[in-house]
């Protein structure tokens, strides 16, 4: 009989019950409680309950972040949490760790524990959601102004974004000069708008990175938002959070407007920033492109034809040319 094949992994599932009975009793935590897998994103989740509490676990996608990326985008959440504002926090172990190493076939994986958002998970946005969302952020916002926190993935600069779209395209297409070329054209646009005696007008500090409804769990009864899914966090214009979620609520001009009124309340958005929102869209819609250009690999999301991703900067150009 032949001797089976051997081959590399590129992506496994680890199992739930290795993770109850391995990693549960690293922390300490209450004896009830079950792990399912919950959903498999760019990353898995599991849901961890017993008869009274949740939590949540990540393991995160192998190559994915550095363990120091990880760590800073968790010391954030730790400061967050410490500042009051209400978010998913990481929760240490019994040493006092917050990331647990995994060894997986293709390679070593990150895991952390997470507090249960509190409230409800929303299927729609609406206005009065929008406008309690948009005060959560600029309270955010209020707090990360400013603020640095090392080795954060994310580089929301405009140059950075540019240069990391130009890179992505260049890896997957490196001889189809149309999308070169409208990448290049775009940036043209966004410098007519982004000067740089503009740009020294803007807030800086840390960004979500990803302010869309379905990363909030919301309490009716209380009308607290609390936030989560901090994976695109990074430093850059806070005006990148603005933009993303106008572009998340396009169809919906009415959330738009609410969730500009709220951040107003508590930060107030100057003309020019409002003015240069749409450009700050167009920023997170290039991001989006060079982000999935490294990605689509077939697995973890679908592999992107030339022809997509042309079809996708030209009507991100010609959104640019509406500014």
């Amino acid at each position: 009989m032949s001797q089976a094949l051997v081959f590399p992994v590129t992506y496994s599932l680890i199992s739930s019950q290795a993770l109850q009975e391995a990693l549960l009793p690293l922390y300490l935590l209450p004896k009830d409680l079950k792990v399912v897998f919950l959903y498999q994103g760019m990353h898995d989740t599991y849901l961890i309950q017993g008869t009274s509490s949740r939590f949540i676990l990540r393991i995160y996608r192998a190559g994915w972040k550095t363990f120091e990326q990880v760590e800073a985008e968790l010391q954030l959440l730790v400061w967050l949490k410490a500042q009051g504002l209400a978010v998913s926090y990481p929760i240490a172990d019994q040493k006092e760790r917050l990331i647990q190493k995994i060894s997986s076939p293709e390679g070593e994986r990150y895991a952390a524990l997470f507090s249960y958002a509190q409230g409800e998970k929303l299927s729609l946005l609406s206005p009065s959601q929008a406008f309690v969302f948009g005060r959560f952020m600029a309270q955010m916002h209020l707090i990360t102004a400013n603020k640095h926190i090392q080795h954060l993935q994310r580089d929301y600069s405009v140059n950075s974004i540019l240069d990391g779209t130009l890179q992505a395209i260049q890896t997957v297409l490196p001889a189809y000069l149309e999308a070169h070329h409208k990448l290049i054209e775009i940036h043209s646009l966004l410098n007519k708008k982004l000067t740089p005696s503009i740009l020294k007008e803007l807030k800086i500090g840390i960004c979500h990175g990803d302010p869309h409804y379905e990363n909030i769990f919301l309490d009716p009864s209380t009308n607290q938002v609390t936030m989560y899914d901090f994976d695109f966090s990074g430093y850059g214009f806070l005006l990148y959070d603005l933009g993303s979620f106008c572009f998340y609520e396009r169809a919906n001009q009415e959330n738009i407007s609410s969730f500009l009124e709220g951040y107003n309340q508590l930060l107030p958005i100057s003309p020019l920033e409002l003015d240069l929102v749409p450009c700050f869209t167009v920023l997170m819609r290039l991001f989006h492109v060079g982000a999935r250009c490294k990605n689509a690999d077939g697995i973890k999301n679908p592999l992107w034809f030339p022809h997509e991703i042309v079809a996708k900067l030209t009507d991100i150009e010609q959104q640019a040319k509406r500014l």
